[in-house]
């Protein structure tokens, strides 16, 4: 006794599932939904790596920068002036008034340093975990003056200025290097101080995005070349972070979506190829609106 199955059905929803969900090329719904769930995790991480402006970063940079260097006094000792021996031999001493003497280690005492090797000294510290402490540490008492050691590499404000104004100009690197990938998947709202660090790292490479293969094979890389991306535990936190927000959203979206196939299959036996377009625009428009309250 022979048994034979009509498969037509089977076969017609088969292939019409694969052909909306994949395509011929890069032009399935799957592909779509890959595209942008992988500009809003771009964009996503970006975004949490910070800083949210440009000025909040020249302050956070500062902010850093003084915890390895100071800009001296506007006014110091004359020459004949700056050593002591009632106290630590040690010490260039900088400037006082009636309640107060201020000092500071004679390898810290730098006005001329340079640029470029205070850049060095301060990833260096920044790297260390700025090991440094407190800007100010007590020596004693001199009669009424508090003796006090700025703890801290003193350059002339001059080059503090310059050492800012050179770091500055790369703030906002890190971010825009992910953010480079939401640009390239479509991404319109781009702060116009990021886009211009996004044209810098698009040239020197250090941004990563590829999109390769087609159909079932799809994917798309994306990355940033830059120190700490894989061991600063903060930087890891913050994109893991957002890994796992856009993980559930893309869930919530795949359900949607599988909604929409189901309705289609059950009203008319076809997949409708624009279901995923339409169920994205419309989770895209309601994520907006939800971001912008």
């Amino acid at each position: 006794m022979e048994t034979t199955f009509d498969m037509t059905g089977y076969n017609k929803f088969v292939t019409g599932l694969e052909h909306a969900l994949f395509g011929t090329g890069q032009d399935g719904d799957m592909h779509l939904v890959c595209k942008v769930e992988a500009r809003q995790l771009a964009m996503g991480i970006s975004n949490a790596l910070g800083p949210k402006t440009k000025e909040a970063g020249v302050k956070k940079l500062e902010k850093d920068i003084r915890k390895e260097f100071a800009p001296g006094p506007e006014q110091i000792f004359e020459q004949s002036k700056r050593k002591s021996r009632v106290f630590d031999t040690g010490i260039t001493w900088l400037y006082a008034g009636p309640s107060f003497l201020v000092g500071v280690r004679d390898e810290d005492f730098q006005p001329n340093l340079g640029v470029d090797a205070m850049k060095q000294q301060f990833t260096a510290a920044r790297s260390a975990g700025f090991t440094r402490g407190n800007a100010w540490s007590p020596l004693g008492q001199r009669g009424k003056q508090h003796v006090l050691r700025h703890n801290r590499t003193l350059v002339s404000r001059e080059r503090f200025d310059a050492l800012i104004k050179s770091m500055g100009g790369r703030i906002g690197r890190l971010r825009a290097m992910f953010a480079a990938t939401a640009r390239d998947l479509g991404q319109k709202r781009i702060p116009g101080w990021l886009l211009e660090q996004i044209d810098k790292v698009k040239a020197d490479s250090t941004a990563i995005f590829r999109i390769t293969g087609s159909g079932t094979n799809f994917a798309i890389e994306f990355g940033a070349r830059a120190p700490g991306v894989a061991s600063n535990p903060h930087i890891q936190k913050a994109i893991h972070g957002v890994i796992e927000e856009r993980k559930h959203k893309l869930k919530e979206k795949m359900a949607k979506i599988i909604q929409g196939y189901t309705y289609d299959w059950n009203t008319g036996a076809v997949f409708k190829r624009n279901r995923g377009e339409q169920m994205m625009h419309e989770l895209e428009a309601n994520e907006e609106i939800y971001q912008s309250l």
